[in-house]
């Protein structure tokens, strides 16, 4: 686990730019490596084919033209044959024997013994440590066979072509990885500066100093964030204008009627004082019911005059499984569903409706957002203002003893 959270840390504290690098190196790195051990892979499965192709065409060829001569005994004609076959420079050793199995003629017979030539390659035998490919093909004459032709082919220009193929992989893979990383961090630096001077903007900015503005370059989605940004600068640098010369005419209309207004004066600010006392209650007691919500044990949910989620406190969140913030504005029946009782929202529209009275501990089995089922007693009531009317429904839980 430790070096999970050390990774999540250290993710959390590099910048956006760096995260966007990281993500598209590692794909470009993948890419990169794939490339560098699949093609070469392939292209030696290709090249090894090739060779196998030509030589057997190569070998059934040489076998045609020798037949004739060794079903005559014709050396003279079969040396000419075995002449022209040496000027091909693969060729490691040629053995023709008859149905005998006696040497017929040959070329380097020795070294077609030092290799053992009568054992034969398959494909899957077939390596670059083996100075040769080697294999037979049968001498027919009239449709019948009349003896066999042993040929070794060198695998030097293979091996060669093999090694350079690898080599153009290794280029290859080190060249898209170099030039994808230059190109991510250029196209990084671009997605993220408009950024950066926003959050810069935001830095340098106060409630005396609003004239800096962000540079807008292009017209993508962050240079319309940026004009956006902009925009609300000015609306609040106007706003600010504005109050600051009602201020000003506020203190000039206050100066030449001191006298004639002093009494409103009082008055207004003794309602003043009062609506600010007002307000801080209110705000003091909105925190507190926040407060006091996140500290009982039991879950409370809040919805509206149609059903939908309006508050969760913390017990209701590890309850459920859902956080309030993915699942505010949605129907009740998502975050608090029942197994073995009436679905919550149905229960809470005839209560909303006035058609139903409240549910109080009821037990029911409750599926949280992991499909795990515990056994709850609930409580479901209307919530009225002051006039008596209905203005949604709070459901308070916990598991059952």
């Amino acid at each position: 686990m430790k070096p999970v959270a050390s990774l999540t840390d250290f993710l959390q504290k590099i910048s956006i730019r760096s995260k966007l690098i990281l993500v598209i190196a590692a794909v470009i790195g993948l890419i990169a490596a794939f490339l560098f051990l699949y093609y070469p892979v392939r292209l030696k499965g290709k090249s090894v084919a090739s060779l196998v192709d030509k030589s057997q065409t190569y070998a059934s060829f040489l076998a045609y033209s020798l037949s004739p001569a060794l079903n005559f005994n014709d050396r003279n004609t079969a040396e000419e044959i075995i002449s022209a076959a040496r000027l091909n420079p693969d060729l490691v050793y040629l053995v023709v024997m008859d149905n005998s199995q006696k040497v017929f003629m040959s070329h380097n017979l020795a070294q077609a013994f030092q290799l053992d030539f009568k054992e034969k390659s398959t494909l899957a035998e077939l390596d670059f440590y083996r100075p040769a490919y080697q294999f037979v093909v049968p001498v027919i004459f009239n449709r019948e066979t009349i003896g066999k032709l042993y040929l070794g082919i060198s695998l030097t220009h293979l091996q060669k072509e093999v090694a350079l193929i690898r080599w153009d992989g290794v280029l290859l893979s080190l060249t898209i990885f170099v030039v994808g990383v230059l190109l991510v961090i250029v196209v990084a630096s671009l997605i993220t500066e408009p950024l950066s001077q926003i959050v810069k903007t935001v830095n340098s900015i106060s409630s005396t100093d609003l004239k800096q503005r962000v540079t807008v370059r292009g017209s993508d989605e962050i240079a319309l964030l940026a004009s956006a940004f902009n925009a609300m600068l000015e609306k609040l640098e106007k706003a600010y204008a504005e109050l600051d010369g009602f201020n000003k005419d506020l203190e000039i209309k206050v100066e030449s009627r001191t006298a004639a207004l002093s009494l409103a004066n009082a008055q207004l600010q003794s309602e003043l004082k009062a609506r600010q006392k007002a307000e801080k209650d209110l705000a003091g007691e909105k925190e507190l019911v926040m407060i006091t919500l996140s500290a009982i044990d039991d879950g409370v949910i809040t919805t509206d005059t149609h059903g939908k989620v309006l508050l969760l406190n913390k017990a209701a969140e590890a309850l459920t499984g859902w956080a309030e913030v993915d699942v505010h504005g949605q129907s009740i029946e998502r975050v608090f569903s029942l197994k073995d009782a009436e679905p919550s929202n149905r229960t809470i529209a005839r209560i909303l409706q006035n058609q139903g009275p409240s549910v109080s501990l009821e037990k029911a089995t409750l599926v949280d957002k992991y499909n795990q089922k515990r056994i709850i007693i609930y409580t479901i009531s209307s919530i009225k203002d002051s006039y008596g009317e209905i203005i949604g429904t709070v459901l308070i839980f916990r598991p059952a003893a």
